[in-house]
């Protein structure tokens, strides 16, 4: 499968962002997927995994929190695009909340919402 950007809809260029949401029962919601020159603006947002005490106090506030996942994803060199599974690296960078989310990557804050409203 190629990946496009969810925000501008441009092919996926390697390494990339996967943002994911999960239901308030730890259910996977879905992934979207965004170039890392859309996402460098925000990257000062993350919230790292150690940080229990923010993380904890967002999750308390009832705020949303979305893992974000740096990838690199197969090339294929044939059609010079990027393929999302399998990928080749997955690392986790920790946390956005819904703010900058919503304020930021409203794409990515549109579909998440609504697949909570389906």
């Amino acid at each position: 499968m190629t990946a496009v950007c969810h925000e501008t809809g441009e092919n996926i260029i390697n390494p990339f962002i996967g943002i994911r949401d999960f239901n308030d029962k730890g259910k996977l919601l879905g992934t979207t997927y965004i170039n890392t020159q859309i996402f460098k603006p925000y990257q000062e947002e993350i919230i790292h995994p150690i940080d229990d005490d923010v993380r904890l106090k967002m999750e308390r506030a009832r705020e949303r929190l979305y893992d974000v996942w740096a990838i690199v994803g197969e090339y294929n060199t044939n059609s010079k695009t990027v393929s999302l599974r399998p990928p080749r690296a997955e690392v986790f960078l920790g946390y956005l909340s819904g703010e900058v989310v919503q304020n930021h990557l409203p794409n990515t804050y549109e579909y998440f919402d609504s697949l909570r409203n389906a």
